[in-house]
């Protein structure tokens, strides 16, 4: 495999936690949108699974998001070169 340079991994990192934020975002302001659909807070059943999955999706999102931040800043602050396929999805 070859060796990447310091800046392709910086860019592939940047990459990552551009990807990885969007997705949260988007998982986010879908568990909003179906929360705020259920005005009384109480969904019927089939809402109340819909909700239910959204914030799994939202969580699942948010950590992947927090790890791509995390491979970042040590890889910006502290020099580490983390496993690049990690971050792949």
């Amino acid at each position: 495999m070859k060796e990447q340079t310091h800046e392709e991994i910086g860019r592939r990192l940047r990459e990552d936690l551009r990807n990885a934020q969007r997705e949260y975002a988007r998982a986010s302001t879908n568990f909003d949108a179906i929360v705020k659909q259920t005005p009384s807070g109480l969904p019927d059943p089939d809402g109340s699974l819909r909700v239910h999955q959204a914030g799994y999706e939202s969580r699942r999102t948010l950590e992947m998001y927090t790890q791509a931040l995390k491979r970042y800043t040590d890889f910006a602050l502290h020099g580490v070169v983390p496993d690049i396929e990690q971050g792949s999805q």
